[in-house]
C-alpha cells in the first residue's frame, strides 16, 4: 500500500511539473509574441507611428503624378482607380481623399470616400479654382485656398462637410495661401508671402485673429524667400512653427527647404539640406512630423523640447517623381 500511494504521488508530481512547464512554454511564447509586437508597433528609434496606434483605415495619401495612392504602410500602397488629382488630404479616420482635380473640373476640390468609391464635388460660387485643401482634425471642417475672380487674390474659406456652407477667413481683401490646422486643432495658420497669420479655431469657425509674424523672421538670410508654394503649420503644443521656404543658390536655380522656428525665442533649426526641395511636409498628433523630400520620405520621430530633432530616419520607398502627401491623425 507504502508503495502504491509513493508511485501515485511521483506521477502526480510528474504531471504537475509537465503541466507547469507546458504553462511556461506558453507564457513564453505569448510574452514573446507581445514584446515583437510592441517593438514593431512601438515610435522608437528606427520605427514610425503605425496605422494600429492612430486607429484609421489608412495612414497616408500621396499623389505621384496625378495618381492617387493610398495605404498604411509605405511599402504597400494601394492605387485609387478612379481618380486622379494633386494636393490630395486625408480625413482624420482616413476614410475621405480630398484632391484638387487635373482634369474632371481643373481648379477645382473633391471629396472621394475610399470605401463606399462615391466622388462629391465641393461648390464654391465665389471662385473657380481652389486648391491647397486641407481636413481639420475634428473632420467636420476644410480648408482651402480659393483665387478671388474679383481681386485675383487667393482667399482662405473653411468649408463646412456638414451643411455646405463655407466661411471666409479674415478680412475681405486679405489673402492667403496654403492653410493648415494645427494637430492639435486649436489654430489656422496660413500666410500671404508678407506675414504669417495665426488664427484661434473652436471647431466651428475662426474666432480671431491670435497673432502675426513677418515673413522676414522666418527668412533671417539673402538667399531665403517666401513665395505662394511655401506651407506654415503649428506643433501640437503651439511651441514651434514648421514651415518651407525658398533657398536661392543663385539668381535662376530655387530649392524649397524644410526648417522648425521657435515661436518664444525666434530660433531657427534648418530641417532639410538646402540643395534638396522639401515637397510637402505634415506634423502629426503623435508628435512626429513627416516631409517628403524630392525622391525618399522621411520621419522626425520625435522632437526635444528646444525643437531640435533628436531622430531622423529615411524610411520610406524611393519615388520617381516629387509628389505631396498627407497622412491621418
Amino acid at each position: 500500500m507504502r508503495v502504491f500511494l509513493y508511485l501515485c504521488l511521483i506521477f502526480s508530481s510528474y504531471l504537475f511539473s509537465c503541466a507547469n512547464a507546458d504553462m511556461r512554454s506558453k507564457i513564453g511564447s505569448e510574452d514573446t509574441t507581445k514584446i515583437k509586437c510592441a517593438e514593431d508597433n512601438a515610435p522608437v528609434k528606427g520605427c514610425i507611428a503605425t496605422a494600429k496606434r492612430h486607429q484609421t483605415c489608412n495612414f497616408y495619401a500621396f499623389d505621384i503624378n496625378t495618381n492617387i495612392y493610398i495605404g498604411n504602410s509605405i511599402e504597400d500602397l494601394d492605387i485609387i482607380d478612379d481618380i486622379t488629382g494633386v494636393e490630395t488630404a486625408l480625413s482624420p479616420d482616413g476614410k475621405i481623399v480630398a484632391y484638387a482635380s487635373k482634369n474632371v473640373k481643373p481648379g477645382s476640390v473633391y471629396l472621394y470616400d475610399i470605401k463606399n468609391k462615391c466622388n462629391r464635388h465641393l461648390d464654391f460660387p465665389i471662385s473657380d479654382e481652389i486648391s491647397k485643401p486641407f481636413f481639420a482634425p475634428q473632420g467636420d471642417f476644410l480648408a482651402v485656398s480659393a483665387l478671388s475672380p474679383d481681386t485675383q487674390l487667393p482667399k482662405i474659406l473653411l468649408y463646412d462637410l456638414r451643411k455646405d456652407t463655407f466661411k471666409i477667413v479674415g478680412r475681405e481683401n486679405m489673402g492667403g495661401f496654403n492653410p493648415t490646422f494645427s494637430p492639435n486643432g486649436k489654430k489656422i495658420v496660413f500666410h500671404d508671402m508678407e506675414k504669417v497669420y495665426i488664427y484661434d479655431y473652436n471647431g466651428n469657425t475662426c474666432v480671431k485673429l491670435s497673432k502675426t509674424i513677418p515673413c522676414g523672421e522666418f527668412c533671417p538670410q539673402d538667399k531665403m524667400g517666401i513665395s505662394s508654394v511655401c506651407k506654415f503649420q503649428l506643433s501640437s503644443d503651439e511651441k514651434y512653427m514648421y514651415y518651407t521656404y525658398d533657398y536661392w543658390d543663385s539668381d535662376t536655380v530655387r530649392s524649397i527647404a524644410f526648417a522648425c522656428y521657435d515661436i518664444s525665442s525666434g530660433k531657427i533649426e534648418y530641417l532639410s539640406k538646402k540643395e534638396k526641395s522639401c515637397c510637402d511636409f505634415h506634423a502629426s498628433d503623435d508628435g512626429n512630423v513627416y516631409f517628403l523630400l524630392q525622391d525618399s520620405l522621411n520621419c522626425f520621430l520625435y522632437l526635444t523640447e528646444n525643437g531640435s530633432k533628436k531622430s531622423s530616419k529615411v524610411f520610406g520607398k524611393n519615388f520617381e517623381t516629387p509628389c505631396s502627401f498627407s497622412i491621418s491623425y
